[in-house]
């Protein structure tokens, strides 16, 4: 089914089709003249202008069609790509209907107007805006009406360009009238997108299955962004890149802890394929953890055995440091309860600290201590008080890492030890479209300036809140923290905010290739 046209032009600023009784436009053509009486010609045809490998053909003008504004024709050098750009080429052609049909026809006019705009932005200056001949014009008559000379066959051409605004439509039409009494033609009607593909690279667990990043999931991120008039699209693994062979495209061998980003750098380092649409491809990793935030707590309580297990919740042990299993231990101590007070304490040899493992969760441990070789031997009658200090992993898990460039990192084992399953595809699906967010700028990074979004959470005193938005998790997806809620929206905010830069900013070739790249 194909795409609905755009939506009837709200009230407000948005130019929309002069009155059929109203004076006759004064604009004038590139380097034309002005209009003249164009009785004796007739409309025949618009249609659209493809170049292509310095070729140009013609072809039917689009009854609907995204305009993915970003990209070039450097995207795609295979084939033609006339969605591609802001620019729309068009071309009419006009014909006698009376008089010399066989006299040169430059002498006559062809008028050119954006029969209706939906612009959902009414703030939008400079390049931004919309008109013929030229992005950025400020002058009405080049973003309203416009009138072209034909050349002496009666042809001419003229070029439009589409606003910068994600969703805005335009509906173009030509007239052989100046007040379009005449014969009125089609130019074609487009909306602005925008467009990115990525590649998906799955890390394998402990036992070497995949991270799956499963198919809901993808799909609730795809949607997230159509929303704001932004189509993602899968780059599957192939072969065409060979310096990067598909099993390395589609696979990353298992890593623990992906500790900070030179560790992320070097895992996903010769895994993504530049072959093809580069610079406006991400490269989304699952992995195990990427944890920063680790914390002491201590486990204590009377032996009354000679093998005590901790009482209360596990703890999410601490395993990441040297790849041993005794990364979390840290020191042990223990007294007799007939020793005090005052009390004398004694180290816990660290052979003697064990885990006791979790039945629903493998990586949830309750902390245990064996005397059964002594040093002591504790009983009801003369109970051993032990306390353990462990190191364990939070009190903040993340995620997700992304932003600054185009590899985004989606850590789906401590989701799976951290979140209830039930949960598990809302909370990923929050954070890939978060994750993205931050790839494409948002809050305050490149190839924003730090400071240029106001909404930033200025709250200094928690680390994790620099660069994301101070609007709730319930109103926008860059929050610095997920719910299992599951939004996947950014906020707007008297016309600006998360949403609004995401369909403004200037996602083409001129910014991505400085901020997607390694």
């Amino acid at each position: 089914m194909s795409d609905p046209p755009p939506k009837p032009a709200p009230a407000g600023p948005s130019p929309g089709p002069p009155s059929a009784s109203g004076p006759a436009p004064t604009g004038k053509a590139c380097g034309g003249r002005t209009p003249c009486d164009d009785n004796e010609v007739e409309l025949v045809e618009v249609k659209e202008i493809v170049t292509f490998g310095g070729t140009s053909t013609v072809q039917d003008v689009p009854n609907f069609r995204k305009q993915y504004i970003n990209l070039d024709d450097q995207v795609d050098t295979s084939t033609a790509h006339p969605e591609y750009g802001r620019r729309i080429r068009l071309q009419a052609r006009i014909k006698w209907v009376r008089g010399d049909r066989k006299g040169n026809l430059n002498t006559h006019h062809v008028y050119w107007r954006v029969a209706l705009a939906v612009v959902d932005q009414p703030n939008l200056s400079g390049g931004e805006l919309w008109g013929f001949c030229r992005k950025g014009s400020s002058d009405p008559k080049e973003r309203s009406v416009f009138v072209s000379d034909t050349d002496a066959n009666g042809f001419t051409e003229v070029d439009f360009y589409l606003s910068q605004y994600g969703g805005d439509g335009f509906m173009l039409q030509a007239g052989d009238k100046p007040a379009f009494s005449g014969v009125v033609k089609s130019g074609g009607a487009y909306q602005v997108w925008r467009k990115f593909w990525y590649q998906l690279t799955q890390m394998k667990d402990e036992t070497g299955s995949p991270f799956v990043l499963p198919g809901a999931v993808i799909n609730d991120f795809e949607k997230a962004y159509k929303d704001v008039f932004i189509e993602l699209e899968e780059d599957p693994a192939s072969s065409a890149d060979p310096s990067v062979p598909k099993e390395r495209q589609e696979s990353l061998d298992h890593t623990a802890n992906l500790a900070d980003d030179q560790a992320r750098a070097n895992a996903t380092a010769g895994h993504f394929s530049k072959k093809k649409h580069c610079p406006f491809k991400a490269h989304i990793t699952t992995v195990d953890y990427s944890q920063l935030e680790s914390e002491h707590k201590f486990v204590d309580g009377y032996m009354t055995a000679a093998k005590w297990v901790s009482p209360g919740s596990p703890n999410l042990l601490w395993r990441f440091d040297s790849g041993t299993d005794s990364d979390w231990k840290v020191k042990g101590r223990y007294c007799l309860s007939t020793s005090g007070p005052p009390w004398i304490w004694k180290d816990i040899p660290p052979e003697k600290i064990g885990k006791e493992p979790n039945p629903t969760n493998k990586h949830w441990m309750q902390v245990s201590v064996d005397f059964t070789d002594g040093p002591v031997k504790p009983s009801v009658e003369v109970p051993v008080y032990v306390s353990v200090e462990v190191k364990v992993a939070g009190p903040i898990f993340e995620l997700g890492w992304g932003g600054g460039n185009h590899h985004l990192f989606l850590c789906m084992g401590t989701l799976h030890d951290t979140q209830n399953s039930a949960d598990w595809d809302l909370l990923m699906g929050n954070t890939c479209v978060h994750e993205l967010g931050h790839a494409l700028g948002l809050v305050n990074i490149k190839p924003n300036a730090p400071g240029s979004q106001s909404w930033e959470d200025q709250d200094s005193t928690h680390q994790h809140k620099a660069n994301h938005c101070k609007f709730s998790s319930s109103d926008c997806v860059m929050f610095w923290e997920v719910f299992s809620s599951g939004v996947t929206k950014f906020h707007l905010d008297g016309g600006a905010g998360c949403r609004d830069y995401i369909r403004r900013q200037d996602f083409s070739r001129s910014v991505m290739g400085h901020v997607w790249v390694d």
